[in-house]
């Protein structure tokens, strides 16, 4: 492994898609949902309170500990795969901005959004699918709004949600390094996108087949997270168009952007006129 940049964001806007996407280039390799942060995690809950450590000059100890954490990475990488450049896809990287700057001040970020009325019907289309997951899709809209965007409920909405103001603080102060899609800019101009993401990562363009997207690298066993998870991907790209229209009332469309209102003004202010 070479160099390795990162996709974060939200849940449900595609980011799967644009990994296969991007994994037919002979020289990305694209992760699944990485668990990498959370090794990143262990390491620095455990073993920075340790007395030997505390023991250790303050520079020599975070110069190894960065050297440790990121060699351990690229030996995982370079387990998985050969190609030189890697993209790790996984959320609870915005959670250590501190280590991955540390490891590479050069890495990009993929920061991928949603209108937050598109991800609730995934999700509830999701939950549909799978009744036998008890997710309150008998109680009413708000309180189902509500439950999605706990902050304290893992693997929903939430937790992602509440990283995104600090993902745009990092961003203020390092513009060159984070790179915002927009799911539905994405999928109606994919070729536009990804040319602009290979300047942004600074790799030579790559004219990808839109038609057949290629099967994840390894497995993934959705049913373990036990949510209204799926990492299945279309073999063609498409044009997905807004469901929300067609599913929520207009009042609770409006629900949703005086709750966010936040989210809309830096996304899609468009839908505050």
């Amino acid at each position: 492994m070479e160099k390795i940049h990162y996709c974060i964001g939200l849940p449900r806007t595609c980011s799967t898609v644009l990994m296969r996407l991007l994994s037919q280039n002979p020289k990305i390799f694209t992760s699944n949902t990485c668990p990498l942060p959370y090794f990143v995690d262990g390491c620095h809950t455990k073993v920075i309170s340790q007395r030997e450590v505390l023991a250790m000059d303050v520079d020599l100890y975070n110069k190894a500990y960065v050297n440790f954490l990121y060699g351990g990475i690229k030996s995982w990488f370079e387990t998985l795969t050969d190609k030189p450049v890697v993209i790790s896809k996984s959320k609870m990287w915005a959670a250590f901005f501190p280590h991955t700057f540390a490891f590479d001040a050069t890495s990009r970020y993929l920061v991928l959004v949603r209108d937050l009325r598109d991800i609730f019907c995934s999700y509830e289309t999701q939950t549909w699918k799978r009744p036998t997951l008890n997710e309150g899709y008998q109680k009413v809209f708000e309180e189902r709004v509500k439950h999605m965007t706990d902050p304290d409920a893992p693997y929903k909405l939430g937790p992602w949600l509440l990283r995104i103001p600090h993902i745009m603080e990092t961003a203020r102060k390092h513009p060159r390094n984070f790179m915002f899609i927009r799911q539905e800019d994405f999928t109606a101009y994919p070729k536009e996108h990804l040319k602009d993401i290979y300047k942004f990562i600074e790799e030579k363009n790559f004219e990808h087949d839109l038609d057949n997207l290629p099967d994840a690298p390894y497995y993934e066993h959705d049913a373990v997270y036990q949510q209204p998870i799926s990492h299945k991907v279309r073999k063609k790209l498409e044009d997905i168009q807004p469901r929300w229209p067609q599913i929520l009332t207009k009042e609770e469309s409006n629900y949703f952007i005086d709750k966010f209102k936040w989210y809309y003004e830096l996304f899609y202010p468009e839908e505050l006129k």
